[in-house]
């Protein structure tokens, strides 16, 4: 007790201490104090009326606006201790926060406060025209001249949530551009166009304010000329939100026959996957029709005036089927008076854009039903660049549609469900094929489906893997209905780790650093009775130029690798060159169903087998010699498609196809001579003749490309010689029969039908029509002594005899080539 009381004692002592010590301290001065009554202020993003605050403080004040300062105005009257607010229109699709910050005193004796302001979001910008012959995307108004000889005056009605500015232009031509001002009831005349000036005004209604745009055009005392402007209403220009534009014609008509069509300069644009049809007036003081310039069966033209409409303006539709190329398509469409087509004539440019390229990726590649799943449905994620698919289902045990399962894909969730029908004693498993694109811009993913039977299962989903030289980990599925299973004697090697997780079905599997070569290992799985087995191989990566090789044989040169270096193309280094194989025998083809891809060599083996059935290898003579040889060689060749074979054809002549322009000028100052020359040239002459005979060559000049000619025939005899070292000289490529260096060596059976006459023709799997669907024909590269270039030959032996071509197959190899 006596501790306690000497304890409080010494505080006590202290207190006293401490009060004579404050009581001596006469100069300290008290802070400042600062109160803000109202520290929120919320405004809409149309608001415009000011808020005040009033600012208490026992000190002077001052105050500073951060954050989004642009939102607002805030002043202060001198003497007066109250802050004005006055919000700035928000036509931003995007909420602001500005902060007010008030503080009271000097130096380092100071209060603060902040006053917080917000402004909401504007809407997605909208932009209608209400008025009722305005209606559709490129409408057209005429504008009668006044009796009287005065101005004629007509009222646009707009609704929009966002800001008006107005672009001219007369016949298409640049556009000037003059913001709408709807505040101020002012006469506004445009840039560069005398005879038109406009008034801007509000008008309340029942449904909100509208806003006027009164157009004033004067007298057009030239009534032989008639005369057009194109105005262009953009709502939303300069801000963060969406801009809309709309195309409106205003044209006062003379005497003399005119057709106006409202269309940009450009023309008429609709996207590669047009829903929605695109709309245009076209404006005459003769009776007109229309007609195709050009054929468009792609685009369909319709007249939608209204029945009964006696103005001298006509309203049409066009409606786009989807479109798949990788360029835009384009018509032309033309107005001409019926009586006298040359007395008025007009013409529109219709576009479709092009497609993106073409693209469909999976999150996985493997779907299992399980016993007791058949009612349910799965989901796989899916990456498409076009909005529909084509979705096939094969069963792979009868090689026929997997009726027993739907696939349907969603665009909107992009996924695809996966439903089964039924129970199933035996295992089944399907490949579901889905495809996108057309017309040479083609994509595929294949998903597997597998539904587990009643009686015992056992699967591997892949049988084989291939991991890359660091060793990363790659999952197997264990497909099974067995409630126990394992992998047997999982440390039979050092290279490879195995993790086996039951739970979920799966065997991981991972390797140490691989340095050089090629390592494998086959492993055995067992449930129950049953067994199966995975391989695991582990390879450097590969780099371009690399040989191919498999079971220990060097079948190919690597000609190209992703970043990985485990993925790519490999060249054969087994060419067929003599001239005796035909892409398909004589009546097999179908106009309308071509394998018709530029991109994929794959997709078009695949065609041919569905088009042909089970004796394709005979009766495509071209693809069934490189099956055979892909049997041989236990690699998957193909015949590549035509752009594949011109990237084969790049790689092996160092130079990139191109399409170059040669131009001669006349001495005598006539006309020049040029030609256009698109693949690999090496060399083209021009000559300019004598204009009188014809005869007499007045000037002539041959165009070299040194460098393109010296790299081919470097990259030539490097191709040359790695076919002589990996074959002993059994297998040869031919670039070009002869030249000049003596450098090709290919055995030269010339106008022999047997022999290799045309083995500088390579051919691809590409087969379109010509002749309007009348011949089929395979694209190649062709190798001449002035160029390489895409060409064509016959698939079939039916119209000429040189048919034939040699044949180059190539394959894909990697991980992601396994599925």
């Amino acid at each position: 007790m006596k501790r306690f009381l000497h304890v409080w004692s010494m505080v006590l002592t202290l207190g006293l201490l401490t009060g004579v010590s404050s009581c001596s301290n006469d100069d300290t001065v008290a802070p400042p104090t600062v109160n803000v009554p109202q520290n929120t202020l919320a405004f809409k993003a149309f608001d415009t009326e000011a808020k005040t605050v009033t600012i208490e403080s026992s000190a002077d004040w001052t105050f500073e606006v951060t954050g989004d300062s642009q939102i607002c105005d805030v002043t202060r009257e001198e003497g007066s201790n109250t802050l004005t607010v006055t919000p700035k229109i928000n036509y931003d699709k995007a909420a602001y926060t500005a902060q007010i910050v008030i503080t009271a005193g000097t130096g380092s004796n100071t209060a603060s406060q902040t006053i917080t302001v917000t402004q909401e979001a504007n809407a997605e910008t909208y932009l209608n025209i209400l008025n009722s012959d305005l209606m559709g995307d490129n409408p057209i108004v005429t504008i009668s001249n006044d009796p009287d000889g005065g101005n004629t005056e007509y009222e646009i009605r707009l609704a929009t949530n966002n800001k008006l500015t107005l672009a001219y232009s007369q016949d298409q031509t640049a556009p000037s551009t003059t913001a709408l001002t709807p505040d101020k009831q002012t006469r506004v005349t445009i840039d560069g166009c005398d005879w038109i000036t406009y008034e801007v005004g509000e008008e309340t209604t029942g449904e909100g304010t509208v806003t006027v745009l009164t157009l004033s055009c004067t007298f057009n005392e030239d009534t032989s000329e008639s005369r057009t402007a194109f105005l262009e209403i953009v709502s939303g220009e300069g801000t963060n939100n969406t801009v809309i534009r709309k195309r409106i014609g205003i044209t006062q008509m003379a005497d003399k026959p005119t057709i106006i069509i409202n269309a940009p300069e450009e023309g008429l644009v609709a996207t590669y996957d047009q829903s929605k049809p695109l709309t245009f007036s076209v404006a005459g003081n003769v009776e007109f029709t229309w007609n195709w310039i050009t054929a468009a069966s792609w685009v369909t033209l319709k007249e939608t005036t209204e029945e009964g409409n006696k103005s001298n303006v006509r309203n049409f539709s066009l409606e786009f089927d989807n479109w798949t190329g990788l360029s835009d398509r384009e018509a032309t469409l033309t107005f001409h008076a019926v009586d006298k087509p040359s007395e008025a004539m007009a013409d529109v440019k219709i576009i479709q854009t092009a497609a993106p390229q073409a693209s469909i990726s999976l999150n996985t590649n493997s779907v299992v039903f399980n016993n007791g799943e058949e009612t349910e449905t799965k989901y796989v994620t899916v990456e498409c660049s076009f909005s529909d698919m084509t979705i096939t289902t094969k069963d792979l045990e009868t090689e026929t549609k997997a009726a027993w399962l739907t696939a349907d894909y969603d665009a909107s969730a992009k996924a695809v469900s996966v439903k089964v029908n039924g129970t199933t004693q035996k295992t089944r498993t399907a490949e579901v094929k889905l495809s996108c694109g057309g017309n040479g811009n083609e994509a595929s993913a294949t998903l597997t489906v597998t539904q587990l039977g009643t009686e015992a299962t056992l699967l591997l989903d892949p049988e084989s893997i291939q991991i890359d030289s660091k060793g990363t980990a790659q999952t197997i599925a264990v497909l099974t209905n067995q409630t126990d299973w394992e992998v047997v004697d999982p440390t039979a090697t050092e290279d490879f780790t195995i993790t086996v997780d039951k739970e979920k079905k799966t065997i991981t599997v991972s390797g140490t650093p691989l340095d050089a070569g090629l390592r494998e290992h086959t492993y055995t799985v067992k449930a129950g009775d049953l067994e199966k087995q995975f391989t695991v191989k582990q390879q450097v990566a590969y780099k371009v130029g690399d040989p191919y090789i498999v079971n220990g044989k060097t079948v190919g040169i690597i000609y190209q690798v992703d970043e990985s270096g485990m993925n790519g193309k490999a060249f054969s280094l087994t060419v067929y060159n003599t001239n005796d194989k035909q892409t398909y025998t004589t009546g097999f083809y179908d106009m309308s169903n071509l394998p018709g891809s530029r991109k994929s060599g794959k997709e078009n083996l695949e065609k041919m087998k569905t088009i042909a059935g089970a004796d394709w290898t005979t009766t495509c003579e071209v693809a069934g010699w490189t099956q055979q040889l892909a049997e041989r060689d236990g690699v998957d060749w193909y015949v590549p498609a035509i752009e594949e074979l011109i990237e084969l054809t790049e790689y092996m002549t160092g130079v990139k196809f191109q399409t170059k322009t040669y131009t001669l000028e006349n001495p005598e100052g006539g006309y020049p001579a040029t030609t256009t020359v698109t693949g690999i040239p090496f060399s083209t002459t021009l000559e300019i003749k004598d204009s009188g005979f014809g005869d007499t060559t007045i000037a002539s000049e041959t165009f070299v490309e040194e460098e393109n000619i010296n790299a081919a025939k470097t990259n030539w005899n490097i191709i040359r010689d790695l076919y002589k070292h990996y074959t002993d000289g059994d297998q040869y490529i031919v670039f070009l029969h002869s030249d000049e260096d003596g450098l090709i060596d290919g055995r030269s059976d010339v106008w022999d039908a047997s022999g290799d006459a045309l083995s500088d023709r390579w051919l691809s799997s590409t087969v379109e029509s010509m002749y309007y669907g009348s011949l089929a024909v395979v694209k190649t590269v062709t190798f001449t002594t002035s160029r390489v270039e895409e060409s064509y030959v016959n698939a079939t032996s039916s119209w000429w005899d040189e048919y034939g071509g040699s044949i180059h197959p190539i394959c894909q190899f990697g991980p992601d080539q396994q599925r």
